[in-house]
């Protein structure tokens, strides 16, 4: 890549830009910005993408500084914590000559920060900055970027330190895919979409292509058969897969076709507590691993303990929200039902599950030692 043609940076702060980060827990996810890539692939030639942790973002400033940049777009968190990125904003300005910046559509009020805001993939957009368009204000063009699918990219995807929960773990070479295909939005909670199995299926080839061989799909639209049809293609490739669905989604998992392992529900508060159990049964007489990702309101409503011995694996969404005399009881009681500490202990069977157990486990330990009156909610 010639950097003296560069016009476009687009920078990935969702992860550095997310409020209330965990400070107890030292295994914390990072997605790969899939999506972000995509739109890079645009044009290779004059789009540039940042994907370094906070503190090297200035060094790949400097990178660029004698390109010809004239647009940089960041992408936030959906909920975004203003104030840890600007600092990187100020750096933006001071590095580029008069740069137009940007981000994507955030659920708080930050337009005053940028000289636009785009809403939608970021396709149709970055299409007009690219025939020397300056954008400005809202810039609301998902509609347009419904018909426009993502460009799939030729160059591999580098492994530079994308990481899943270890609850989520299913190989060394795991990924988290999220909608991608949704480019800006990609991360969105409240914008579900899917693709179709043609741009999917060359996704994935993409991805196994660049080393990657298993993978942790978060809620989308898809359908069972739209799955089904993927089938082929993750036997081929010999890729573990973990799906993950709404709880309040209404799914026959019976008819889900191996080699998927695991099934998660998300948002288990949209529905009452007996039909998260009905739910979790199903999964599990499906022949699945039956997941569970809970937040501190579903626990608040007291029916998350019964279902502990339904759960093959558990995250916890909103941490900080939780008491550690909360969290200490909800994870003893989690981990201790049925024995599943020893059981999951005796159980190991390579040396790459045994690095994922450590991991959990410190992080368990970490928790029980805590104090309780740390990190207590004020």
């Amino acid at each position: 890549m010639d950097n003296g043609k560069i016009e476009i940076l687009i920078i990935e702060l969702a992860g550095a830009s997310v409020k209330n980060k965990l400070s107890w827990r030292h295994s914390i996810s990072r997605s790969a910005p899939i999506g972000l890539y995509c739109l890079k692939a645009m044009d290779k030639e004059r789009i540039a993408l940042i994907d370094v942790p906070v503190p090297q973002i200035n060094d790949m400033l400097t990178v660029y500084k004698s390109s010809p940049v004239k647009t940089v777009i960041c992408r936030l968190a959906e909920e975004p914590d203003i104030e840890t990125v600007k600092p990187i904003i100020a750096s933006i300005r001071e590095t580029f000559s008069n740069p137009r910046l940007g981000c994507n559509f955030v659920k708080s009020d930050v337009t005053k920060e940028f000289d636009f805001v785009i809403y939608g993939t970021g396709k149709s957009s970055i299409l007009r900055i690219l025939r020397g368009d300056e954008l400005s204000g809202y810039c609301d063009q998902l509609n347009n970027d419904k018909t426009a699918p993502l460009d799939i990219p030729e160059e591999s995807l580098i492994d530079v330190g994308y990481n899943l929960l270890p609850e989520k773990w299913l190989s060394v070479h795991n990924l988290e895919i999220w909608q991608p295909w949704q480019g800006l939005l990609e991360f969105s909670t409240s914008l579900f979409t899917y693709p179709g199995t043609d741009w999917m299926t060359k996704l994935l080839v993409w991805l196994t292509k660049s080393g990657f061989d298993a993978f942790h799909f978060t809620p989308s639209k898809w359908t069972v058969d739209e799955i089904n049809r993927l089938r082929a293609l993750f036997q081929n490739q010999k890729v573990q897969v973990s799906l993950s669905f709404l709880s309040k989604d209404e799914v026959v998992y019976s008819e889900i076709l191996f080699p998927v392992k695991r099934i998660w529900l998300y948002d288990p508060q949209a529905v009452d507590g007996e039909e998260v159990v009905k739910k979790l049964k199903e999964i599990r007489n499906a022949g699945f691993e039956a997941c569970l990702q809970v937040n501190h309101g579903w626990f608040g409503g007291g029916i998350t303990l019964p279902v502990c011995k339904y759960i093959d694996h558990l995250i916890i969404r909103d941490d900080y929200l939780w008491t550690n005399a909360e969290h200490k009881r909800f994870m003893q009681r989690f981990w201790g039902t049925k024995n599943r500490f020893f059981r999951r202990l005796f159980g190991l069977r390579t040396a790459s599950e045994l690095v994922n157990f450590m991991k959990i486990s410190y992080a368990l330990i970490d928790l029980l030692f805590l104090p309780e009156e740390k990190g207590d909610k004020k």
